[in-house]
């Protein structure tokens, strides 16, 4: 016999457990295949530093030969690597090389890190090869660097690590540099990082002191070393998607519960997210925008909540039945699913 509760939701109106496996597997295999795909994107956001490149017009320009300096950068280990906090601490080597008596040394050495600090620079260590000299500085430094969280926790990022002299002018120095004069000896896997590509640029930046007034520029030479680095594993992604896909699957198992257990059961899923809330938030970076962390979190407590309301709409009319509960069921699975193959391929 039928166990009816004065015509409201019974038995035949609720949804098998069978059914309801079947299309989480379906929403958890479209999610994770996407997911994957987007894993293996190394596509980069990042802001990039403006630069000038040198050309024979820019020669013509500057009215002079300046010399070329050649630059090169050695990172032996990085102390901190954070990319959340973009804050990166290393020691290495850094060496310049140019023709004798060229270029004055005082002068060279004045060097810093664009967006950093030199916590260490070492006396000058000076070699002379017939008219070529190379000066190599022992350096610790700390640099931080700009970065687009918009995809987080998918993101990639490139880290610059900015080489400018302030006290040169493009007119008597300028910088080159070419990808064997930058080595890095370590790949920092144990910061959940990896690196895939690295590149150099050099040229000189144009610094306008008054907007007003074309003449008062200030030109300086820099060289910018870049590392490109993935996420290695989904520590991340797993900590954020893993724990809302629980309790947003627990919720929807209200749909195959009786009426005096399906609210309970929907209002924790809410309230679970809800609370969730401030673990994402203790991972996650704050750049003061909406990153997909955020995305993710809205969609699956929109989701829940729609649920808890549906479930308080099933409990205070006439039962909706089996049919309108499982249409109700594949809406939601279809929403959800659809919305993350949108944010993580977007």
């Amino acid at each position: 016999m039928k166990n009816i509760d004065n015509g409201k939701n019974t038995t035949s109106s609720i949804v098998r457990p069978t059914t309801q496996m079947i299309l989480i597997c379906i929403s958890l295999s479209i999610i994770a295949y996407t997911a994957y795909i987007k894993i293996n994107q190394y596509n980069i956001y990042d802001p990039e530093k403006p630069i000038i490149q040198v050309t024979p017009e820019i020669y013509a320009k500057l009215g002079a030969t300046p010399e070329l300096v050649t630059v090169g950068l050695r990172i032996n280990q990085f102390k901190k690597f954070n990319m959340i906090t973009s804050k990166f601490e290393f020691n290495g080597i850094i060496w310049f090389e140019f023709n004798q008596y060229a270029v004055d040394l005082e002068s060279l050495g004045k060097f810093v890190f664009e967006e950093g600090v030199i916590d260490y620079k070492s006396s000058p260590d000076v070699h002379i090869k017939e008219d070529r000299i190379m000066v190599r500085y022992n350096i610790s430094a700390t640099v931080s660097s700009p970065f687009n969280y918009v995809h987080f926790p998918f993101d990639n990022h490139r880290l610059n690590i900015i080489v400018a002299n302030y006290f040169v002018s493009p007119s008597t120095v300028i910088f080159q540099t070419t990808d064997p004069n930058f080595i890095v000896d370590q790949n920092p896997k144990e910061h959940g990082w990896q690196l895939f590509n690295k590149t150099v640029s050099a040229g000189f930046e144009k610094s306008e002191l008054d907007p007003h007034d074309p003449t008062k520029t200030a030109f300086y030479p820099l060289a910018i070393f870049s590392l490109d680095y993935t996420q290695y594993g989904i520590r991340y992604l797993l900590s954020i998607m893993l724990p809302l896909l629980l309790l947003f699957y627990l919720s929807l198992f209200s749909f195959s519960r009786p009426s005096e257990e399906e609210l309970d059961l929907s209002l924790g899923g809410v309230t679970g997210i809800l609370g969730y809330r401030f673990v994402i938030e203790s991972f996650s970076p704050n750049p003061g925008y909406f990153i997909l962390a955020d995305y993710l979190f809205f969609l699956f407590l929109g989701a829940s909540a729609a649920i808890f309301i549906f479930n308080v709409f099933d409990k205070y009319v006439p039962a909706l039945g089996r049919k309108r509960r499982f249409i109700a069921l594949l809406l939601i699975h279809t929403i959800v699913a659809g919305s993350c193959v949108y944010l993580f391929l977007s």
